[in-house]
């Protein structure tokens, strides 16, 4: 991912996502997810309130490592408990 100059906005986990699959696929994503539209939406815009159940599920529509996104976006930092956190991240 490139470095936000001072004139653009780093990019957000939303950004990450929509950049990240082929239009169908974003589409399908609250489908994919078990979520409504707007929850998956509004996932995505706050991903610190992503649950325990989602973060996975995430991960593997994305095909990326899950520790990674974990840290680069504080997936579930909000939502999830120190034991949900551990299990997730060890």
């Amino acid at each position: 991912m490139k470095k936000a100059t001072t004139n653009e906005r780093p990019d957000t986990f939303y950004d990450f996502v929509f950049n990240t699959l082929s239009a169908a696929d974003f589409k399908s994503l609250p489908e994919q997810l078990g979520l409504s539209t707007r929850m998956t939406t509004m996932r995505l815009r706050k991903p610190t309130l992503l649950t325990y159940d989602t973060i996975p599920k995430l991960a593997v529509i994305l095909g990326r490592d899950l520790k990674e996104l974990v840290q680069k976006y504080e997936l579930g930092y909000d939502a999830l408990s120190a034991r949900e956190y551990k299990q997730l991240m060890y």
